[in-house]
């Protein structure tokens, strides 16, 4: 059972748990996640080959901060945060949002990250299938059980609901002090945050020098081929790799191959 704890940076505090040892590795999880989304397996198969620090978006947990509500401001609280603890050019995985907050900091902290991974991401909002996204931004006329469902359906992919639900349910990392949930409050900042993202372009992607591992599957509801294209294109030093299934959750289905892939990557 983890320990979930928290550490005052320059802009707040931010609430983590950690395990393992190694050379760090910072993951950062994605729209209305928490800590209780990362797969067990998963995140315990990393943490025989490094320092994994799971960390809370803001205002989920115990992390908030006094940066600018914008998606360089969550880059900067994941630096705060770095800097908190005195890491030494960690490694870093952002999920789906994420992986925008990580390609924000890739873009103004390179210098600080020895390699990243962005895992079912896109370079910019209009990449996000337009279903899922007028689902999301139409969210607070939707009944909240009709939400969920509909969350289900675009993060777990048509004929993937139901398991994919009942594996994240039970490889749900434990922890003794946590029982956060996302709230309306955090809701309300990342949908703000996510409206007024520009997005990358390819001059500010061709200038990223950090070693990046990209992950998609296939039957991903929320992120189309087309993101990953763009991303192999112009990011330099970057890998993609495909996987044949697993929705936008893929790591419920490929965490032991998701895994490997992340060591064999990160020099």
């Amino acid at each position: 059972m983890l320990e979930y704890k928290s550490i005052k940076t320059r802009s707040g505090s931010c609430g983590y748990s950690t395990l393992g040892t190694g050379a760090p590795l910072i993951m950062v999880v994605g729209y209305t996640g928490t800590l209780f989304h990362w797969h067990g397996k998963f995140v315990n198969e990393l943490a025989k080959h490094y320092t994994v620090y799971l960390i809370d978006n803001r205002k989920i947990g115990l992390s908030d901060s006094s940066n600018e509500e914008t998606m360089p401001g969550f880059a900067q609280d994941i630096i705060d945060f770095i800097d908190a603890l005195s890491l030494t050019k960690p490694n870093i995985l952002g999920w789906s949002m994420g992986g925008v907050a990580v390609q924000e900091l890739l873009k103004n902290y390179s210098n600080k990250i020895n390699a990243a991974v962005l895992l079912a991401t896109v370079p910019s909002i209009p990449y996000t299938n337009p279903d899922f996204f007028n689902f999301v931004r139409d969210a607070d006329k939707i009944p909240a059980n009709e939400f969920r469902q509909g969350i289900y359906y675009y993060f777990f992919s048509h004929n993937q609901h139901k398991k994919t639900k009942d594996e994240l349910t039970s490889n749900a990392l434990k922890f003794k002090n946590y029982s956060y949930r996302f709230g309306q409050s955090a809701k309300i900042l990342q949908d703000t945050v996510i409206q007024r993202w520009p997005g990358m372009n390819a001059s500010d992607l061709s200038k990223i020098q950090v070693p990046t591992l990209l992950l998609w599957a296939k039957n991903d509801l929320v992120v189309p081929e087309s993101s990953q294209l763009f991303f192999i294109k112009y990011l330099p030093h970057s890998k993609l790799v495909i996987y044949s299934g697993g929705g936008h959750f893929l790591l419920q289905e490929n965490y032991q191959q998701i895994a490997k892939d992340i060591i064999n990557f990160i020099p």
